[in-house]
């Protein structure tokens, strides 16, 4: 089987925290889940976002929200990898997945960290948390499946994580 190929992610960048302690590891074995924000099918016209015009939500998850096909070839893609899609919102453009902290660093080019960082919402304290860093990138299908997105990173905009 050949090796995957890899793109990067523009915009998925991340700079250390520097009041960050690093406590240690992330449990590869650990199962957690992440948010992934999608392309849209169509850009927004301007009088979309600053008005006056207006959609509904069924009417902007058609015309502006995540294609289908777009679903479909992340859910097929992930699979590939042991990362199962847990939930798809193409109104929200939204794609929630859940797998190994292994398979996802392997998958996006991750590394997490266990990190102790100030707790800005509570304004004072500590908070334990994982934390990655660096640039993200997204596996690559053969060219003929995967749909043409910005910067050749197919049907993903941005990645974001969030806790189990």
């Amino acid at each position: 089987m050949p090796e995957p190929s890899f793109v990067p992610l523009p915009g998925s960048e991340r700079a250390p925290i520097t009041e960050a302690e690093t406590v240690g590891p992330v449990d590869p074995a650990q199962r957690i889940e992440i948010t992934l924000i999608t392309r849209r099918r169509a850009e927004l016209p301007p009088d979309l976002v600053t008005g006056p015009s207006a959609l509904s939500r069924d009417e902007l998850a058609s015309r502006h929200g995540t294609d289908p096909a777009d679903i479909d070839l992340i859910r097929e893609v992930l699979a590939r990898h042991g990362i199962e899609v847990t939930a798809a919102d193409p109104g929200m453009r939204r794609v929630g997945a859940r797998g190994t902290v292994a398979a996802l660093a392997e998958t996006f080019g991750a590394s997490l960290s266990l990190v102790r960082s100030p707790h800005p919402p509570a304004g004072q304290g500590v908070a334990e948390h994982r934390y990655r860093e660096a640039r993200l990138r997204v596996p690559a299908p053969p060219p003929r499946t995967w749909p043409a997105g910005p910067a050749n990173t197919g049907p993903l905009r941005r990645t974001t994580t969030s806790g189990t």
